[in-house]
């Protein structure tokens, strides 16, 4: 129940964060193990949403990682 609870009043940005994490994951692992160029891209340009979506601008430096990743992944041909 405790941890029910816990999870209940979690804040947004930590949920966002969690999901921007995930679609890292997914991304790193759709264009290294299998060449999916499109997912790859797919999962950084909604991990780009997400990222805008948070309250705290903190992560400025990853937001400029995601985009400079994300031009990169846009020059390779799918």
């Amino acid at each position: 129940m405790e941890s029910t609870r816990q999870e209940m009043f979690r804040g947004t940005d930590e949920w966002l964060l969690e999901d921007i994490n995930h679609l890292l994951s997914l991304a790193n692992e759709r264009l290294l193990l299998i060449g999916d160029v499109r997912s790859a891209l797919r999962a950084l340009e909604l991990a780009q949403e997400r990222m805008a979506e948070l309250a705290d601008p903190a992560p400025l430096g990853v937001r400029r990682q995601l985009a400079a990743a994300t031009a990169i992944l846009t020059t390779i041909p799918t």
